[in-house]
């Protein structure tokens, strides 16, 4: 078929054709047809001769009619051939990628070219619409221009950043006011496919999110920004700006409008909050105070300033009051204007307790607001953490560790919103002293000067004893957790008293330190009243020999003097509790400087197939002299069942912490389907992993919560398979509630064998590409292990099983076995028994 254009000529493709450029150049569109015309088209791509394209033309209900429309600016040939299905497949691969689609997929390669011209599309109507709205603009009112600036600012990035799918679009809208990032849509794409879903996007980006349950009148209160959804079922942006201020996002269109209540109650009452994490770096104490703050509402700064700033100016009367009373309304004994007075003071205090009342209602919103994102961003970062890094400590000792940032900001936003507007607004005090009499107020300033001074050489002496207090106090708490999570062997050992011996060691120097502080204070509080006595005394000596000042004027005097020390003195008694902060932050430092194992620029493993690659590995522990493990070179083929054996202490569980990325090898490398486990983001690996490890514990919840754990989505038929394959089945038919019997978090009311059949039973729902078992069979009598090993040989992934029973490791394809670190012997359980070596020894010794 031979095709012949002239600029101007559209052609539409309508047949399974591979055409081929012979001369000029053909420009690419792909079209919708709406009622059997053309409708608006999108360039694709510009071709020249040589090149070769596949057609394009779908009519389908889900779709609609598109079809591939080639015109050119001057004129072309084209040539079209008949090809058969697989030569039409290789042509969109190859013309996928000329027009940007990065990750072909023949299955969805017509939506994905689809989705490319609502893309472009979305594009050019959002260029369209800002450059129409910045001619508005130049035609309104100056005070307009630039309220619809800052507005449009926001409008514009939502925009620029459509992909045309709503959720990712909804999300980022949430990501731009709230000051998080997510993953682009193509990291997204590579590690999930195309049809992702909002848990991919979160887990990608590293951001945590919570479900919750809206209330009636929540667009009323501030209930923060959050992931709603329209009746519909169209993901939508709630941006909060403030108490019962909301705007909606609606990433179809980029509109963004006021939220009132007739659309609110188009609205679905789940939502999703989401919670931003740390920078992926250390952080410092300016870093931690900066994010909690980032996230006070601009009302709520404004309200606080504001209320304060009234608040001073009614306490600036209370002086000139006491003047007016005592210079004319007592020498004249005129009682109608004392009366008069007494209720304006009264008005004044109400007033006052009023307005202290709405500024603390905005301080503790921020304060709270404030403790929530910094609280949820440590224990993200926590969990984001390396393996070997978390079991450096006590996990009593990491839970307070973990805690401290929220006692710090608590401390540090305190004295924030108490004293540091209440020291600023103190300068009017100061300027109504000075304007009664400045040679007053320059004693009154230096007295108060000497306080400081004072104030601050305790507090930074005071610095060493709170953070012996700290320690003490921390040390004994992880102490605590740890025995009481352990009260059981404790009971068994009759061991309570020594841990109570224990525990009062650190408590004892605990109360040492702080009665230390409480006499440190105690003497600050005898020197600041002392101080204030003599300040009484050289006032009214000054006065007595003054006579410019009248009695009026001395007490107005004295009254300022009086709110501005209180103001002063109050900043250095906060700023005195706020130095408990340094050491509360170097007790958490460590959690802090620890960066996350993955970074959000690590690569993604792809697919993963269940081959796996260990060259050269040696690994030593810190501090360990000889290496536990040397010189590891295994090959592991896609599909294989591998069992490892040996001694006590040879080193079969830290290869398989190796494999599993929780520990880095010393030298050597591992390879995952040929991707480097040191250059890819481990928790998209593990996501492959099925992995049952010797020290693994419940959760408290149902059994049906525990095997769906980490696959919360999986059904309740594909649950009960499960627990048919690993021999529960008849164990939970006789518990009185079934698959939805609650564990508690000892799981005293099951057996051994049932935990290890349960934790079994969670590493394969979600039928992983590599599965790891660690003793996870240990406790099970020989039926069931039986039962468990049919399951395990019928499952199409990689298994790697480390034992100390070897009848474990009867029907494994290959046997390593690992001897004081090395690789001594490999090959199936024949050909181990065959050659009467270490192996053979080993299982001799079990036989006997």
């Amino acid at each position: 078929m031979k095709i012949s254009l002239q600029s101007g000529k559209l052609y539409l493709t309508s047949e399974p054709t591979i055409f081929t450029v012979e001369e000029g150049s053909a420009l690419i569109y792909i079209v919708p047809i709406e009622e059997n015309a053309a409708g608006r088209r999108i360039l694709l791509c510009e071709l020249s001769a040589g090149e070769q394209f596949p057609s394009f033309c779908i009519d389908s209900e889900l779709l609609g009619h598109w079809s591939f429309g080639i015109s050119t600016l001057e004129h072309v040939k084209l040539e079209g051939n008949s090809a058969s299905a697989e030569d039409i497949s290789n042509a969109n691969a190859t013309f996928a990628k000329k027009i940007g689609i990065r990750y072909f997929d023949e299955d969805s390669y017509n939506e994905m070219v689809v989705e490319k011209y609502r893309l472009n599309l979305i594009k050019e109507e959002g260029a369209i619409y800002a450059t129409s709205e910045e001619q508005r603009k130049t035609t309104a009112k100056s005070f307009q221009i630039i309220y619809d600036f800052f507005e449009k600012s926001e409008n514009q990035k939502l925009l620029s950043s459509r992909t045309g799918n709503n959720l990712y679009d909804a999300i980022h809208s949430l990501g731009i006011h709230q000051g998080f990032s997510i993953a682009s849509i193509d990291r997204i794409r590579e590690s999930c496919g195309k049809r992702f879903e909002l848990n991919d996007i979160t887990r990608i980006s590293h951001v945590t999110l919570r479900p919750v349950i809206l209330e009636a009148d929540w667009f009323k209160k501030d209930c923060g920004s959050f992931l709603g959804y329209s009746s519909d079922g169209e993901p939508l942006a709630f941006l909060c700006y403030g108490h019962g201020v909301y705007k909606v996002c609606k990433p179809a269109t980029g509109e963004i409008s006021a939220v009132t209540e007739s659309n609110a109650q188009q609205i679905l009452p789940s939502a999703f909050v989401f919670y931003r994490p740390f920078p992926n770096k250390k952080i410092g104490l300016r870093d931690l105070i900066l994010f909690g703050l980032k996230d006070i509402q601009k009302r709520d700064i404004f309200t606080f300033a504001l209320l304060s700033l009234i608040c001073t100016c009614i306490g600036m009367f209370l002086p000139a009051l006491n003047q007016i009373i005592f210079d004319k309304v007592i020498p004249l004994q005129n009682k109608n204007e004392l009366i008069q007075i007494c209720f304006v003071v009264l008005v004044f205090a109400v007033g006052s307790a009023a307005f202290a009342l709405v500024k603390n209602f905005a301080m503790l919103r921020s304060i709270n607001t404030m403790k929530i994102s910094i609280q949820s961003a440590v224990f993200d970062r926590l969990f984001s953490l390396s393996e070997s890094f978390i079991q450096k400590f006590p996990s009593g000792e990491l839970t307070i560790k973990a805690l401290q940032p929220v006692r710090i900001f608590s401390l540090l936003s305190n004295g924030l919103f108490r004293t540091l507007l209440g020291g600023i607004f103190s300068v009017f005090f100061f300027c109504q002293m000075v304007s009664i009499s400045s040679s007053l107020a320059l004693i009154g300033v230096g007295l108060t000067v000497l306080i400081a001074v004072v104030a601050v050489i305790i507090c930074h002496r005071q610095i060493d004893v709170e953070r012996m207090i700290i320690r003490s106090g921390n040390q004994g708490s992880s102490w605590m957790i740890q025995a009481i999570n352990g009260i059981s062997n404790i009971r068994i050992a009759n061991a309570g008293n020594r841990f109570i011996l224990e525990y009062l060691k650190f408590y004892a120097e605990q109360k040492k330190m702080e009665q230390k502080q409480e006499w440190t204070q105690n003497k600050f509080n005898i020197f600041i009243n002392a101080l204030q006595i003599f300040e009484s005394i050289c006032f009214f000596y000054l006065a007595s020999h003054t006579e410019t000042l009248s009695t009026g004027q001395f007490l107005a005097f004295v009254s300022a003097f009086g709110l501005f020390s209180n103001a002063i003195i109050l900043c250095l008694v906060e700023a005195f509790s706020a130095v408990t902060a340094i050491p509360m932050f170097d007790e958490c430092k460590v959690i802090l400087d620890e960066l996350p194992e993955t970074s959000d620029d690590t690569l993604l493993p792809g697919k993963i197939a269940g081959d796996i690659d260990v060259n050269n590995v040696s690994f030593s522990y810190p501090g360990a002299e000889t290496p536990t493990l040397k010189n590891i070179n295994l090959n592991i083929r896609e599909g294989e069942y591998i069992g490892i054996v040996g001694s006590s202490g040879s080193g079969k569980s830290t290869l398989l912490k190796l494999l599993l990325g929780f520990e880095k090898p010393t030298l050597g490398k591992i390879y995952y389907s040929k991707n480097d486990i040191d250059k890819i983001d481990k928790k998209e690996l593990r996501k492959y992993f099925g992995v049952v490890l010797q020290d693994d514990k419940l959760i408290s919840g149902s059994i049906f919560e525990n095997i769906t754990v980490a696959h919360p989505k999986t059904t309740l038929d594909r649950v009960q398979e499960v627990i048919k394959n690993v021999g529960l089945e008849k164990d939970i038919q006789e518990m009185p509630m079934g698959i939805h019997t609650v564990l508690s978090g000892s799981c005293s009311t099951i057996s051994g064998g049932q935990q290890q059949r349960i934790q079994i039973a969670r590493a394969i729902v979600g039928k992983p590409k590599v599965l790891f078992f660690d003793e996870a069979t240990s406790a099970l009598d020989n039926q069931t292990q039986a039962i468990v090993g049919e399951t395990l040989s019928k499952m199409k992934c990689t298994k790697i099983v480390v034992a100390h029973r070897l009848s474990t490791v009867i029907h494994c394809d290959r046997i390593i076995v690992v001897n004081k670190g090395e690789i001594v012997e490999s090959g199936s359980y024949e050909e181990l028994m065959g050659k009467k070596g270490f192996f053979y020894d080993l299982s001799s010794r079990q036989n006997l």
